[in-house]
């Protein structure tokens, strides 16, 4: 299930949409790339790097809707933005609420909620599935949580 709401996901954001009604809702400008994290079952390339038990594949976006579609067991990914993008857009789109909100250096980081991203955590009663860093070279989004660094 998680691979198919994904696969959803990120075949939209790869094409610069996502669909609401039937109509274009949402353009993401400034999206650059994007990280998979999944097993140490698919091979290395030079868009992948290993880490433990994992291999994380970068790959810019036009190439995201393709890589995803040769990956199996995904445990999570990471959306590039430039700084340019619409920041309470991505927020808008991405966080049905927010649970916690501090800085690291000087990164804003957000965890939250998305009912876009079927799997999630329960810490203290409340739900995890989306982490947002907001530095001053980028913008990340990570499903269940930024699991590349910021």
């Amino acid at each position: 299930m998680k691979r198919i709401v994904a696969f959803f996901v990120i075949g939209l954001l790869a094409l610069g949409i996502l669909v609401g009604t039937g109509a274009n809702k949402y353009k993401f400008e400034g999206l650059e790339k994007v990280c998979f994290v999944t097993d140490l079952t698919h091979s290395e390339d030079e868009n992948s790097v290993i880490s433990g038990n994992d291999v994380y594949i970068t790959v810019g976006v036009s190439e995201a809707k393709e890589t995803m579609g040769k990956l199996d067991n995904i445990k999570g990914y990471v959306l590039y933005f430039n700084n340019d993008c619409d920041k309470d857009k991505l927020l808008n789109i991405f966080l049905d609420y927010s649970s916690d909100e501090y800085l690291v250096g000087n990164t804003r980081i957000i965890n939250g909620y998305s009912s876009k991203y079927s799997d999630f955590r329960l810490v203290d009663g409340k739900k995890y599935n989306v982490q947002v860093a907001f530095s001053e070279e980028n913008v990340l989004v990570g499903f269940p949580m930024i699991l590349t660094g910021f």
